[in-house]
């Protein structure tokens, strides 16, 4: 009965084009974006920095809508930069959280939490 799969904090769960691979805990290595572009350098909310989560082929359909309501919420905060898609990604990341999944949450927590000022959600 050993049906328990959390991850390991180093173990790599997916790969993304601007970071590489990605742990439970965040980025293997250091998140380096486009460094000819952050030349602005300002207080450390980088509003284009947030990637998208990618879905596994083998989430079932309820975990595939958080997966993509949630990345549709990235990229409607990377196109208006308002906070308010925070929290409709926050109640995606959430609903994972009810299938035993805290990629969405952990997401969260690294990156719409800090940009946006709120309160991270409790894995």
């Amino acid at each position: 009965s050993a049906k328990t799969l959390e991850p390991k904090n180093d173990e790599i769960l997916y790969y993304t084009a601007d970071c590489g691979p990605m742990t439970a805990s965040g980025p293997l290595y250091p998140c380096n974006q486009s460094d000819s572009d952050s030349s602005s350098g300002s207080s450390g909310s980088d509003s284009d920095s947030i990637p998208s989560v990618p879905g596994e082929s083998g989430l079932s359909k309820p975990e595939k809508e958080n997966y993509n309501n949630y990345n549709r919420q990235i990229d409607s905060y990377r196109d208006d930069e308002k906070c308010i898609s925070a929290s409709l990604a926050k109640f995606s990341a959430l609903r994972q959280l009810d299938e035993n999944d805290n990629t969405l949450a952990t997401h969260y927590n690294k990156y719409f939490a800090p940009a946006c000022d709120t309160s991270q959600i409790i894995i």
